[in-house]
């Protein structure tokens, strides 16, 4: 099967290097699969033919439009000032904390379906809800915005028949419709995908008017590496994505004292500390999933060997994913992490912010406006309070502005 996937890797003293027989290991979650082996990954797939160089750089990239050594020679010019992205961790890192139910099942290896959803849904509702259907959300429902932040929307999770592996895709098949692992799953030929599929199995989801919407990037530490400069290098992209709100997925695994990895999961990075080191969730069903490498599973894990970046390139779709009640539950209205509301009319109490603007504040989601005074008539008096001392003829200003940085024009 042909790797529609950016591969992009440094040589040695780049730290990142393409490795043939490093390709060949498959093994996630204890289950290994036949679609994954040297058959699949020959040096036939990556001849000089599809392979480019360029100084300490060989890459592989079919997708034109991702100027792949721009990012990685100077990855914090290229994500503010070409895709501007903005410094969103603290949304990121908030999202995947409160991520504790509505994310799908990690069955017979599919760890790497996991994480993609959970990306998709975290894209879903923080930039684009058109990504994902709204037959596969899950919505967080609550009486307040701070409570039902607490619950990060996400897909269903679901307990399916996995006794047998025809047992268990015709229980893929019979929930497909609306449990979005199942669907990721369902339309792909192997339960053990890795981080080179990603493109593919993404592609295979999202709506054609959407497929060309996702930049994506495939980094690989070199096998030479020691565990600990693996983990570094890997780290140091990861950071950079992070602050900006983009989560990555890492692949990691245990080393045996052959240096042999082994157990590999997949897992997303969505936060870090104050000495680099990153937090991952794990897919898994657990009190806790803001973990360190060393912290995940009883025995701890210890190599991120492999980096997915997926990034939309998109506009703001508002998420209509948090769904908050008031009025003993009567009423409802949907709530954009953006700050804007749906579905709802407000009631407002104002207050004056200076002699320019007001601030107005809806008495039932508590979203907060910033408006330039309405003066009906010479020398009346705003809603807020604020009388037009300065006598301007009668006119309404409007509507206004959303921010106080910005200025006042009239």
């Amino acid at each position: 099967m042909k790797k529609n996937i950016l591969l992009l890797f440094l040589l040695i003293n780049g730290t990142f290097i393409y490795n043939k027989s490093f390709l060949k290991t498959i093994s996630y979650d204890n289950y290994t699969y036949d679609n994954y082996t040297s058959n699949n990954y020959t040096s036939d797939n990556y001849t000089s033919d599809n392979l480019s160089q360029n100084g300490e750089i060989i890459y592989q990239n079919e997708n034109n439009s991702f100027p792949s050594l721009d990012f990685m020679i100077d990855p914090d010019n290229y994500l503010d000032n070409v895709l501007q992205y903005k410094p969103f961790k603290s949304r990121l890192t908030y999202y995947f904390s409160n991520l504790l139910e509505n994310f799908g099942n990690n069955q017979v290896g599919t760890c790497e379906y996991v994480a993609i959803g959970e990306v998709l849904t975290y894209f879903d509702t923080f930039f684009n809800d058109d990504i994902v259907p709204e037959t596969y959300d899950v919505i967080s429902e609550a009486n307040s915005t701070d409570e039902a932040l607490e619950n990060s929307p996400g897909s269903k999770f679901e307990i399916l028949d996995n006794s047998t592996t025809k047992k268990y895709r015709e229980e893929l098949n019979r929930t497909k419709n609306n449990n979005l692992h199942s669907l990721l799953v369902h339309q792909n030929t192997s339960f053990g995908a890795n981080a080179y599929d990603d493109q593919d199995i993404i592609k295979n989801f999202l709506s054609d008017n959407l497929k060309n919407s996702f930049i994506f990037l495939v980094l690989e530490a070199n096998s030479s590496l020691s565990i600990s400069e693996k983990n570094e290098t890997l780290q140091n992209y990861a950071r950079k994505l992070i602050q900006r709100g983009v989560p990555p997925i890492m692949s990691i695994a245990k080393v045996d004292g052959n240096g042999k990895m082994y157990d590999f999961h997949a897992v997303v990075a969505y936060d870090y500390d104050d000495n680099g080191e990153l937090y991952m969730h794990t897919g898994w069903k657990i009190p806790n999933n803001h973990l360190k490498l060393e912290q995940i599973s009883d025995e701890g894990y210890d190599v991120m060997h492999t980096m997915s970046i997926i990034i939309p390139v998109l506009p703001h779709s508002h998420s209509n994913n948090y769904k908050i009640y008031y009025d003993n539950g009567e009423q409802f209205y949907y709530f954009c992490p953006c700050g804007t509301t749906i579905g709802h009319t407000h009631e407002f109490t104002y207050q004056k912010y200076d002699s320019a603007q007001h601030i107005q504040t809806c008495i039932h989601c508590h979203e907060v406006q910033y408006r330039n005074h309405i003066y009906l008539s010479e020398r009346a008096t705003c809603i807020c309070g604020e009388k037009n001392y300065l006598d301007r003829p009668p006119i309404i200003i409007g509507p206004g502005i959303l921010n106080k940085e910005e200025e006042v024009t009239s």
